[in-house]
């Protein structure tokens, strides 16, 4: 509470700790309510619906609702998969020449990280026009499967096929490449996301609260590859 004190607007990032972090994030609510803080806002993530087979979906839910009932001004902002994580998706479909998938004909508008921070600093800078608002933070194109291989095609200079495999070839392949179960597990989770028509989202959120456009995942790549 004190790490608080004389503060009136707080931004809660969420934590890295899935499955456990809703505890994380409740204390950090009730020590902004006792420190006296008026305003907070939490980094979501787009739909966190119980109907979301994303594995984040459940913590980014039940802290939206203990944020909400908190008696709190509340504004959720909530981030769409970055598309710095597609730096790595892209080095390894130009190695192969294939990229291989498990999101359907699903689309998703990935987002900068640059863009999620100028977003949650134009909260902090704002005032209570942003209470009780949920803002879905997304890059400016819905790109499916088929327009991320030509993406990377694109950036890397080299031929790239988009080819669908489902979840269970999807997570088999990702472990066989070193990940961890649960990291598998969890990329595995986002593109059923997709495919589910879950992370379809792409407002003007950044455009408008931050007076620019947001990036494209071609320029991310560009200083990547």
């Amino acid at each position: 509470m004190e790490a608080f004190a004389g503060g009136e607007r707080l931004l809660i990032i969420s934590t890295d700790a899935i499955g456990r972090r809703v505890a994380q994030h409740a204390n950090a609510i009730d020590a902004a309510k006792r420190a006296g803080v008026r305003a907070v806002a939490y980094t979501s993530f787009p739909n966190p619906s119980a109907e979301n087979p994303s594995v984040v979906a459940t913590d980014h839910r039940e802290t939206e609702a203990l944020l909400t009932a908190s008696g709190l001004e509340w504004t959720l902002l909530r981030n769409a998969l970055y598309s710095e994580f597609r730096i790595l998706e892209a080095q390894a479909a130009l190695a192969s020449g294939t990229f291989h998938h498990n999101q359907g004909d699903g689309r998703s508008a990935y987002v900068s990280r640059e863009d999620c921070a100028a977003v949650a600093a134009a909260w902090l800078a704002g005032g209570a026009e942003h209470a009780g608002h949920t803002y879905d933070v997304t890059g400016p194109e819905l790109l499916s499967a088929d327009d991320l291989a030509r993406t990377y095609a694109a950036a890397g200079g080299a031929p790239v096929t988009a080819a669908y495999v489902d979840d269970d070839a999807f997570v088999a392949g990702l472990q066989g490449a070193g990940l961890p179960p649960e990291v598998a597990g969890l990329l595995a989770s986002f593109g059923a996301a997709i495919r589910g028509g879950h992370l379809d989202q792409s407002p003007n959120t950044v455009q408008e609260l931050t007076g620019r456009p947001p990036q494209t995942v071609s320029e991310v790549l560009a200083g990547a590859l």
